[in-house]
């Protein structure tokens, strides 16, 4: 270990607990993850007094890319039982409404303000987020010269959208949930409710002074990922959607506990390290690399936002929820994973600075919500526009 690396660690740190108070400041209304995304912009991208390769002197980039973001989408997982799950067939067919309408908007607009491919490229990336974009981006780069143009679209699309679509979650979300809380319609406790009934239903009886522990739990996630990156091999499916379903399974059996990172004690470091460096892109951003490709990304990302506020109003519609509800969720896609798993934390944070509610209420609200948005974002997402791309540079 050399200095350099707590000096790394502690220049991140420093400056998201900035970040966390200045959000505070603002009773949480500027959500803290994009104070964060804006000051590595500035102190990065901009300025350069930050070095790009910050997150990886920390040792933060290597963890996450590692084991980190398959842990923590395995444990995830686990924090779903069957009786909640059944209730989230509603949150699969929000999103495929997001992405019709987020697909049939951008491609209308882009074929008038852009070429078809690059107005086929980018819709998709604005509905399936990073999966959908890797796969665009790694095979415009194997075309070679002639697509710089294409390139720097797809790394501005990748990069910038979530500085779009975090803070409309939030914000959206939050509305949602103070009517919720004015019209006294907080969603029962249900996954708390439920805990001793999926303990007792078991197949498999771990015992207690083992199944909480740090290398068990450990274990029992890295066999899940194993299992899910061999799966991946054998059916194409996205190795997130294995993940979650896995995780889900040795929960429903007993191999693990239900939320099993926060039980063990592991959530705050694997959801904390795994936030900040999903932001690191954010060092090497130049809004002058915007600037090159600015019509072609404001147009997609504008009629993503507008799609997913057609997708608000007919979810509110089919489903009997309000509008925010619907909005929040559908722009899940512009959100994706991890950053999604804040989205309900500091859309609650905002509502508790507003109004005084029980610690339960805040608890259901949060499990009534949280799955929803990274059900969103993750699952149908992940799987549809990332076979939808894997489809179009087959033909294109």
């Amino acid at each position: 270990m050399t200095a350099e690396v707590f000096l790394s660690v502690v220049m991140i740190c420093g400056i998201y607990v900035v970040c966390q108070l200045i959000s505070k400041v603002t009773r949480y209304k500027v959500p803290e993850l994009v104070i964060f995304m804006v000051a590595l912009i500035i102190l990065g991208g901009q300025l350069h007094i930050l070095p790009v390769d910050l997150f990886d002197k920390a040792g933060f980039a290597p963890m996450v890319y590692s084991f980190g973001l398959p842990f923590v989408l395995a444990g995830f997982g686990t924090t779903m039982s069957v009786s909640s799950i059944k209730g989230e067939g509603k949150t699969v067919v929000t999103a495929l409404i997001a992405v019709a309408c987020i697909l049939g908007l951008g491609l209308a607009a882009g074929f008038v303000f852009m070429d078809p491919r690059t107005a086929i490229y980018g819709a998709v990336e604005v509905a399936g987020g990073g999966q959908a974009g890797l796969i665009f981006l790694t095979h415009l780069q194997e075309l070679g010269d002639g697509h710089e143009k294409m390139i720097a679209l797809m790394l501005c699309l990748m990069n910038m959208q979530i500085l779009f679509g975090y803070p409309l979650s939030v914000i959206s979300m939050r509305k949602s949930m103070r009517i919720r809380i004015e019209k006294g319609n907080i969603p029962k406790l249900a996954a708390n409710s439920n805990a001793e009934d999926n303990k007792a239903k078991t197949l498999i009886r771990i015992p207690e002074e083992i199944k909480n522990s740090f290398y068990y739990v450990f274990l029992m996630l890295g066999i899940i990922c194993f299992l899910s990156a061999k799966l991946y091999d054998l059916t194409t499916l996205s190795a997130y959607l294995w993940y979650i379903l896995l995780g889900f399974l040795f929960a429903e059996l007993g191999l693990l506990e239900h939320n099993c990172l926060a039980k063990a004690g592991l959530a705050p470091l694997m959801f904390g390290i795994m936030f900040v460096v999903v932001c690191s892109a954010f060092l090497e951003l130049n809004l002058g690399d915007v600037g090159a490709v600015a019509l072609n990304f404001v147009v997609l990302i504008a009629f993503g936002i507008i799609g997913c506020i057609i997708s608000g109003f007919i979810v509110s519609k089919l489903f009997k929820v309000d509008l925010y509800e619907g909005f929040s969720i559908s722009i899940g896609c512009m959100v994706g994973y991890p950053p999604s798993q804040k989205v309900a934390d500091e859309a609650l944070a905002a509502v508790r600075a507003e109004a005084e509610i029980s610690d339960e209420d805040a608890a259901a609200l949060k499990a009534y919500y949280e799955p929803k948005i990274i059900i969103s974002g993750v699952v149908t997402i992940s799987l549809v526009t990332g076979l939808l791309a894997g489809i179009i540079v087959s033909f294109l």
